[in-house]
This record gives C-alpha cells, structure tokens and sequence, in this order.
C-alpha cells in the first residue's frame, strides 16, 4: 500500500484522545486512550474480540472526523485482529523515518 505523505501528515494531526474508530466494517473499537502522533500509533482500550489493548497505526486510518470525534479505518475488523506487534513496530518505523527531516544536501 503506498500512501501519500502530505493526506498523512493532515491525518496525523487530527487524531486525539477519545476519538471512536471504526473499522472499513463498520464494527467500533473503541475509543482512543492514546496517541503517538510522532509515531502515528493509536492504542485503544481493549476490544471485546482482544484480551490485549489493541493498536492501530495511522496508515490503516482513511479519514478524521474532528468535529464527531471518529476516525475510520481502511481496514476490517479481521484485518485489525491479525495486527501483530511485530508489524507494529515496523510500521511504526517506517513513519518514523518518513516523518524525519532529510540531512542537508540530500535533496
């Protein structure tokens, strides 16, 4: 999936605590308890189909509704539940560096 910078960036600042998300399904996971906007991960309270917290990274978000408080995702509630800590931390990664100012001379 390749997602544009600039419609992340914009998505990245309009997240908050408290926010629903939904899933592209239609099923709610809850509510944002926190969020790393450097990082772009959301982690919510514990979904009922979850014994853990769950965490979602901002690449799977398709729009903010600031002024309802909701964010929707791109992905399913079965895509969400196959989310591994493990594709998290790459995620997490590739944000991070995307979000890095380039060195001097390197444009």
């Amino acid at each position: 999936m390749v997602v544009d910078r600039t419609p992340l960036n914009d998505l990245r600042n309009r997240i908050s605590t408290g926010f629903a998300v939904y899933t592209s399904d239609g099923f709610d996971l809850g509510k944002v308890r926190a969020y790393d906007a450097s990082t772009g991960l959301m982690m919510l309270d514990k979904a009922p189909f979850s014994k853990h917290d769950v965490v979602v990274p901002i690449t799977v978000v398709s729009n903010v509704d600031a002024a309802l408080g909701e964010v929707y995702l791109v992905a399913s509630k079965a895509d969400v539940e196959r989310m591994t800590p493990v594709s998290l931390v790459r995620t997490a990664t590739k944000l991070a560096d995307a979000a890095a100012p380039l060195p001097a001379g390197s444009r």
